[in-house]
Formats: structure tokens, sequence, C-alpha cells
């Protein structure tokens, strides 16, 4: 008799737990977080006291309201200086650069957007495509590149290099789109 009760509370306790599991990833995957840390360096211009950055990473293709009008009133209430959005925008199983670029549309017009690609993007097969639509809409394109940024007679840069992976990614999404360039002429030539 007692057997019967363990594999049951057992059991409930397993679906509980599944539960919770499941709410806490639906939950990351639909919430809104903001952190915030404070740096300070004596290498830092005075101008740029005060100077606000805010970082948009991994969005995958999310929908945070009609037309991205939760995410976009999260940022412009936290009135930025310039906006880093950190790769990742789409996602590359299910590409949809309408959705990515309703944010990005919204961002241009709250700050500066300064845009570093993610894997998804390289993996994407459509790099070119994403890059120009975001050159289209005044993201300054970040790829191994370096950045300045004046305020009055000062000025910082923002720097960021790819890493060896990435390039690697990137080469390889190049020479599969040149393979496949060359395999189209052969077909029309032959």
């Amino acid at each position: 008799m007692n057997k019967p009760y363990k594999i049951t509370k057992r059991l409930k306790m397993a679906i509980v737990f599944i539960a919770l599991i499941m709410t806490i990833c639906i939950w990351q995957n639909n919430s809104i977080v903001v952190s915030s840390a404070d740096y300070s360096s004596a290498k830092v211009p005075a101008e740029f006291d005060g100077f606000k950055i805010v970082q948009i990473s991994d969005l995958h293709n999310k929908m945070f309201g009609k037309e991205q009008s939760r995410l976009l009133e999260k940022v412009e209430g936290l009135s930025p200086d310039i906006i880093l959005v950190t790769g990742d925008l789409i996602d590359r199983r299910r590409f949809d650069l309408e959705t990515a670029m309703c944010f990005i549309e919204g961002a241009v017009k709250i700050a500066p957007v300064y845009y570093v690609s993610g894997n998804h993007e390289a993996w994407s097969g459509k790099y070119a495509e994403t890059i120009k639509q975001l050159e289209d809409a005044g993201v300054v394109l970040m790829d191994d590149d370096v950045s300045e940024i004046e305020k009055g007679k000062e000025s910082i840069q923002i720097i960021q290099i790819l890493t060896c992976f990435y390039q690697v990614q990137l080469m390889f999404q190049k020479l599969i789109n040149w393979m496949l360039a060359l395999k189209c002429c052969r077909t029309v030539t032959s």
C-alpha cells in the first residue's frame, strides 16, 4: 500500500518540477531583462560622465509587442546615448529579417545604433541581405571595425574585433556562396 503512494508522490513531484522548468524557460524567452552597470575609469573623458549605452543581444526574431513596442518603450525609457546590438538579431533556423528590422527602425529613432553580427547572422546564408538592410536603416556596422564617438571636445572609441572562430564561420559561408555561384554559372553556360 505504501509503494503506490510513493510512486504517485514522486510522479507528482516530477510533474511539478517539469512544469516549473517549462515556466522558467517560457518566461526567460519572453521577458525583457534590464541589467545595469556603472563603469568608471580615469581613461574615460569627463565629457562622457553619465554616458549611457543600452546593449541589446540575442533577439532571435522575437517580437515584443506590436511592432516591437514593449522593447522599444523599455529602451527609450532608459534614455541611451547609443544602442549596441551585439549579435543574433535574427535566428538562422527561422530567418525573419522583417521582425528584426522592425526593432532596428524604431531603435534608430531613439539613439545611434551600432551593430555587431553574431553567429546566427553568419550562418543564415543571408548575411549580405541583413547587412544591407541595417546599413539602409542608418546602423553603424562594427564587424572588425573601430568607431569614434564624440561628445563636446572629447571622444571615445568602440572597437569590435572578430574572433577567430567567427572569422572561420564567415569565410566558410563566403566559400559556400562562391561555390553555389560557380555551380549556377556552370549550369547556365553548359
